[in-house]
């Protein structure tokens, strides 16, 4: 199956509330560089990928063209209050790019740990479903379901369980 057209989209407009301190978590620096940064080299090295699309909160003081200078990054759109608000601008700012066959990869800006190759086999192994594809991995860990006073109720089979990872993948078309 040939690797299709493909675009990626990284929701970055969350507050990093959760963690706290002085700026949100996708601008938290590891090895002198943000997040952010890091999570967006990765994607620039995915060779289906044709152009990435960032999503930005209003008041975003922290981003840098040159966190990453590709010419792979679009740019960058105003993101919404939730991750789906966000990737629903992201689809609306790339439709001037996108044909209906193409593809969109939706990935965490915090997830900068990604192996290309691993984005580049769930592209080749896609299917032909329009329903979409992601990476997962197998729940290894024993799973409880509790009451609602919160006491264990019973051991879930660990059995059809995964894990979701990002990035998802899915057909651009409406």
């Amino acid at each position: 199956m040939n690797a299709p057209r493909c675009w990626a989209l990284v929701p970055a407009a969350g507050s990093g509330s959760r963690l706290g301190g002085e700026k949100p978590k996708q601008y938290v620096e590891i090895a002198g560089k943000p997040l952010l940064a890091h999570t967006l080299e990765s994607l620039t090295e995915v060779g289906p990928i044709l152009g990435i699309a960032v999503g930005l909160a209003r008041d975003d003081r922290w981003w840098h063209e040159e966190f990453v200078p590709s010419d792979r990054i679009l740019g960058t759109y105003v993101g919404g209050v939730s991750r789906a608000e966000t990737v629903l601008r992201g689809l609306e700012y790339l439709e001037p790019h996108v044909h209906a066959e193409d593809w969109v990869l939706v990935h965490d800006a915090v997830r900068p740990c990604i192996r290309p190759s691993d984005i580049e086999r769930l592209i080749s192994e896609r299917g032909d479903s329009s329903s979409g594809a992601l990476l997962a991995l197998p729940v290894p860990d024993t799973m409880k379901q509790s009451n609602y006073l919160d006491q264990v109720e019973r051991t879930i089979s660990r059995e059809g369980l995964w894990f979701a990872q990002t990035p998802q993948l899915f057909s651009y078309e409406p």
